[in-house]
């Protein structure tokens, strides 16, 4: 197949792509600057120019693609607006062509989810916008498109992400830190385990689906800091989130919250089986 994916150069798109190109996978993927094309060349990856903030720049790739994988995740001003009207474009060019996208939400769509394990069944927060957009991708159902949301949980993995954040923090400054209340829980995901959630999705999803993405058991946010604080002999610190933020960035506020959610319906459907290493090991390995 040949496979367009926004994002291919950020931590969640490369890795995807790294697996759709060894399992023979032609991989098409979206470069905004001549820095980003070299890189993409360079990973034998065949190179669109475009923008997300030019939506017309999209309709070539989708055109002539088998299946889009939206992976791409922007943090500057009017992001929200840019990846709604990318997104737009691009189903919008899909509309009656059976083709699959895969769109890449969260699972924070979902919101504090307190003392149970949420399912993709689970209602969204409404003022959350990745909620809103998946709203509008599943409406494309109805136009002659393949859809499919994955719901990554945090991401982990390849000494790269929030926990490298975490771990440089507490080796610079001798300070393991972790944001309030710290008893609240959440799921994690290596990012070697969900690109090979993508691979699966793309050959056997069927079409209006949602998978959460995580993969065993949840733990509480301070026994992270904890597991560095010992590693490192760096002291344990509670954080709020607003002195957080500056750390490890907005994420700080949603780190506040519990997430548990399950993932047995990519497990049952797709026979999603993650299998690599644990975010304590990640930690061991960062620290080593």
């Amino acid at each position: 197949m040949r496979i367009f994916i926004t994002g291919v150069t950020g931590y969640i798109g490369s890795v995807v792509a790294e697996k759709l190109l060894a399992q023979g996978h032609e991989v098409v993927g979206l470069a905004r600057s001549e820095a980003a094309e070299a890189a993409l060349r360079r990973g034998a990856i065949i190179v669109h120019r475009g923008d997300l903030r030019d939506a017309s720049s999209l309709a070539a790739p989708v055109n002539t693609c088998d299946a889009v994988i939206h992976t791409a995740v922007s943090r500057e001003p009017d992001a929200q607006r840019w990846e709604q009207e990318s997104v737009g474009a691009m189903l919008n060019a899909m509309r009656g062509t059976r083709k699959m996208f895969i769109y890449t939400s969260g699972a924070s769509v979902v919101g504090d989810t307190g003392g149970i394990v949420a399912d993709e069944y689970h209602p969204t927060n409404p003022d959350n916008f990745r909620a809103q957009i998946e709203e509008r991708v599943l409406d494309e159902v109805g136009q002659g498109v393949h859809v499919t949301i994955i719901r990554p949980s945090f991401v982990y993995g390849r000494e790269q992400g929030i926990l490298r954040r975490y771990t440089d923090h507490a080796r610079e400054k001798g300070v393991a830190g972790y944001v309030l209340p710290g008893d609240n829980q959440w799921n994690f995901v290596h990012v070697d385990d969900l690109a090979m959630l993508y691979c699966l999705a793309l050959e056997n999803s069927p079409s209006h689906t949602i998978f959460n993405a995580a993969a065993g058991e949840s733990l509480p946010m301070v026994s992270l800091s904890e597991e560095i604080a010992l590693r490192v002999g760096a002291k344990l610190t509670a954080w709020t989130p607003s002195e957080a933020a500056p750390i490890i960035g907005r994420i700080a506020f949603l780190l506040a919250t519990t997430l548990r959610v399950s993932s047995k319906q990519a497990q049952n459907e797709l026979a999603w089986q993650p299998s690599a290493p644990t975010v304590i090991d990640e930690i061991h390995t960062l620290l080593a």
